[in-house]
């Protein structure tokens, strides 16, 4: 997702002057606003504007959202807005929201704050999202608003996500407004929107997800066929189909759901028949609708009978409502939507992992680990591994015995590679086998000079692997060769330098600047060069404003790995 950032580097740039030529005289870390207060005359005046300063409300437009699962992948939009304010001069808000009811999919702010403040009055410092947040902070450069009306001050849209019936807040979690004096402007009232996610009557299958393994071939396994939020039921037509190949049916029980239902002796199934791939069932009650809003109720479970998948990976099946009529007691049609079920079943090749599949480390001597896991195998007794990393980027810091719990490690630091093996009784399933630690070994400062690379990238991958079992051949993987395994994606690591953040500590503050600051003059062919170029964070062969304005660009900015 792209958010738009407005380009005032003119204005921008004087701003961030101010604030570079105050911290190197000073060097003292002063507001957010990066200004100076110099004397205690402003500090009076700045109390004098914040008692005159005012926003009666902040609120978003509407409050209240609801949806139904006919909108799903649809979007909506919301209003951020602020009523009858005095002297807005910034402002920084955070907004948090359940992200698995809804996504964020984009914001538009430009037109508003143009309205707010004139065009390219005005600048962005942070225009950040995330999983279930949204942070806006801006501020002019020019004069405060003051307004009695509503005014808009960002739209975000929204996308309704394919979840059952919930509710979330769309959230204030952070409100800070601010005067032409930098001084906070109390909000007498902020109000949070309501999203909700209304109940429709649904037809699905429980669970809606079925896993099952080739050690499991010939059992059988029930799957529930249930409906949600339903009013007045009265009678059902359904027929359910899947592929023979993986499954086949044996039995369907009704009898008790139903008499939960409608009550015994209250309904008659007029149709019960099967056939290769499909089952279907016709039931009325002779007395009474059904309700059950909200709820859920199982109206009839199949059984069924795992089969030979013939494969060494995954197959699936949905068990799938080919034909679904349901009817109320006045004969009409209840509208409702469906939701298959899916049957998945994997064959007798293991699999092993890392996990988590990537890393992105930002300062020097960040730790993580990556554990290896295996899924899918059956009395593995032995497990013998290789893994190599990049050396330079890497130190391999420790290790943890998980399955088995002991083992022996052999780490090869001038070469990258570490060898490991362990073993114990049989175990089955997905187990973490090992779980390795590495650190973050390289300095490397963020630069804006066009041939400077900032991102630092490799990977961690599997060289060969060994799965043991109490009888029958060992399963062996080699990288380029052999691969009775399957093995999952390399590690994808990377080394992203903050910018500005020359000690590589995860904050840019003001030992950053006073270090830059330090060879501040320094040029190409001096005989500090050697020591300096480092800090020439610009590429252009000198150490003057403009690489002090690439750290001040983020200064405040603190990592949180």
């Amino acid at each position: 997702m792209q958010f738009s950032r407005p380009n005032n580097r003119g204005l921008y740039g004087t701003v961030m002057f101010a604030l570079l030529l105050t911290s190197l005289v000073l060097f003292t870390f002063h507001s957010v606003q990066g200004l100076a207060q110099t004397d205690q005359a402003s500090a009076s005046n700045a109390t004098t504007d914040y008692q005159a300063s005012y926003a009666q409300s902040l609120y978003i437009t509407p409050s209240l959202i609801e949806k139904t699962r006919d909108d799903v992948n649809t979007s909506f939009e919301v209003n951020v807005t602020i009523e009858d304010v005095s002297d807005l001069f910034g402002f920084d808000f955070n907004l948090t929201w359940n992200n698995t009811l809804i996504t964020l999919r984009s914001v538009r702010f430009e037109a508003s704050l143009d309205q707010l403040w004139g065009h390219d009055q005005w600048f962005v410092a942070a225009n950040q999202t995330g999983l279930g947040w949204y942070k806006l902070a801006a501020v002019s450069v020019s004069t405060g608003f003051s307004g009695v009306n509503a005014m808009v001050l960002a739209t975000l849209e929204f996308r309704v996500e394919n979840v059952p019936a919930g509710e979330t807040p769309i959230h204030f979690a952070v409100v800070k407004l601010s005067d032409s004096n930098y001084t906070p402007i109390s909000i007498g009232e902020i109000r949070d929107a309501t999203y909700r996610m209304l109940p429709k009557t649904m037809l699905g299958l429980f669970p809606s997800l079925i896993e099952k393994t080739a050690a499991e071939i010939g059992t059988y396994f029930n799957a529930s066929i249930t409906i949600e939020n339903v009013t007045d039921l009265f009678g059902f037509d359904m027929n359910i189909t899947w592929d023979n190949t993986l499954i086949t049916y044996h039995t369907c029980y009704s009898t008790n759901t139903l008499d939960a239902v409608w009550g015994s002796g209250n309904w008659q199934l007029l149709k019960s028949e099967s056939g290769t791939g499909w089952y279907k069932i016709v039931s009325v009650s002779t007395k009474n609708g059904f309700t059950k809003d909200p709820g859920i109720q199982t109206l009839f479970i199949l059984e069924f009978r795992e089969e030979e998948p013939h494969t060494n990976t995954a197959k699936q099946t949905p068990i799938h409502f080919d034909t679904h009529k349901l009817s109320n007691s006045q004969y009409s049609a209840i509208t409702h939507t469906t939701e298959d079920g899916t049957y998945r079943v994997t064959g007798e090749t293991p699999i092993l992992t890392m996990s988590p599949t990537s890393k992105t480390c930002r300062i020097y001597g960040e730790t993580f680990t990556i554990g290896t896991n295996m899924s899918d195998a059956f009395d593995v007794t032995d497990f013998e591994f290789e893994i190599h990393y990049n050396t330079t980027l890497l130190d391999y810091v420790s290790v943890t015995w998980n399955a088995w719990g002991q083992g022996t490690i052999t780490v090869d630091e001038a070469g990258g590679n570490i060898t490991a093996s362990n073993s114990g009784s049989p175990i089955s399933g997905m187990q973490t086998l090992i779980t390795v630690e590495f650190k973050a070994a390289y300095y490397h400062v963020w630069k804006s000079a066009p041939s400077w690379t900032n991102n630092l990238t490799d990977t961690i991958f599997f060289q060969w692997a060994n799965i043991s079992y109490p009888s029958g051949p060992d399963l062996r993987y080699e990288r380029g060769g052999s691969s009775q395994i399957n093995v999952g994606p390399d590690f994808a690591y990377t080394f992203s330098p903050i910018q500005g953040d020359v000690d590589n500590d995860g904050i840019v503050g003001l030992f950053d600047l006073r270090t830059v600051a330090f060879y501040f003059g320094s040029k190409q062919g001096d005989p500090n060069w050697n020591d300096a170029s480092k800090y020439d964070l610009t590429g252009d062969g000198t150490i003057d404003i403009i690489s002090l304005r690439t750290i001040a660009a983020n200064y405040g900015y603190t990592y949180n790995p």
